[in-house]
């Protein structure tokens, strides 16, 4: 009796395994999640709930296939809107999404922007037009992000998911506080997260430091190079406008409690503490860093 009875267990089992089988196997993805593939072949057919770049957005969403848009005013036609994705983007990726690269979205206010309230009307901005370090490339210098500048004045509208993946920096025209060359709320990309740039405490400072003096920048090999107000001004602006960037993108694993998120004075990182200008006799030598160091890439993160 019980030599029958197992043999009809055998039975029953071989002919589940049988039915198990017969049903078709899903077609295997041409990459699974995070495996280093091209923006096309993810593209192509794009894993579900996947953020291959892990910046926030999934791969969906970037490949324009969840509809993901940011919605852009005209001045002629304020129903007018631009969709950025990787798929059928012919202009670059200045404008468009890629999967494979990390992306953040920057808007930017001058100084004569309508919309700026702490500068008065018709002040012109000191910001130069080339802002950002370069943001993609090789360690120690770049983040592998590709920014996506926008206009004030032009956004009405920022919608993906829940969040969105955007900073705000206004340049600031006060005076007030001398000793601040800029300042962020420290976070990570949200539309509360925004930051500032005193550009004209910046020219004060350079102007000052180089009064009746001969000003050098001091370079990272240890010489220096004989620089104008104006030079050092502009770089001194686009240090901390990065600086307070990397604020806002999780920078800087240094914490310590009397320089807050910041390296001490003269590390050469981009979130040194502050920009050193020293004067000796009838010479000026400002050290202004534009290197992300090896931490503070380790700790950048858009979420």
């Amino acid at each position: 009796m019980n030599k029958t009875k197992n043999i009809q267990y055998i039975l029953v089992f071989a002919l589940a395994v049988a039915v198990s089988l017969s049903f078709p196997l899903e077609d295997a993805k041409a990459y699974t999640c995070g495996d280093g593939s091209d923006a096309a072949t993810i593209c192509s057919d794009p894993v579900l709930n996947c953020d291959s770049d892990a910046d926030g957005y999934l791969d969906t969403e970037e490949c324009g296939v969840a509809g993901w848009e940011i919605t852009l005013k005209d001045a002629n036609d304020s129903n007018a809107t631009v969709t950025y994705s990787y798929a059928g983007c012919a202009t670059g990726l200045d404008t468009c999404l890629d999967p494979t690269q990390k992306d953040l979205f920057l808007i930017i206010v001058p100084a004569d922007d309508p919309d700026n309230e702490s500068c008065p009307a018709n002040t012109l901005s000191l910001l130069p037009a080339d802002l950002l370090y370069p943001t993609a490339g090789p360690q120690p210098y770049w983040l592998g992000l590709t920014v996506h500048t926008i206009k004030n004045s032009q956004v009405s509208g920022l919608t993906v998911g829940d969040f969105q993946k955007a900073v705000k920096m206004t340049e600031d025209c006060s005076t007030d506080d001398p000793d601040v060359a800029g300042d962020a709320i420290a976070g990570l990309p949200t539309l509360g997260v925004s930051g500032q740039v005193y550009s004209h405490v910046i020219q004060n400072k350079i102007i000052s430091a180089c009064a009746g003096k001969t000003c050098y920048e001091a370079l990272s090999d240890g010489s220096k190079v004989t620089r104008t107000v104006d030079y050092l001004t502009q770089k001194h602006i686009v240090n901390t406008f990065n600086h307070e960037l990397g604020h806002m993108m999780g920078l800087s694993v240094n914490i310590d409690r009397k320089i807050g998120n910041h390296w001490k004075v003269g590390t050469g990182a981009e979130l040194d503490q502050f920009v050193d200008c020293t004067t000796k006799g009838s010479s000026t030598t400002c050290t202004i860093p534009d290197v992300h160091p090896g931490p503070d890439i380790a700790g950048f993160r858009l979420r």
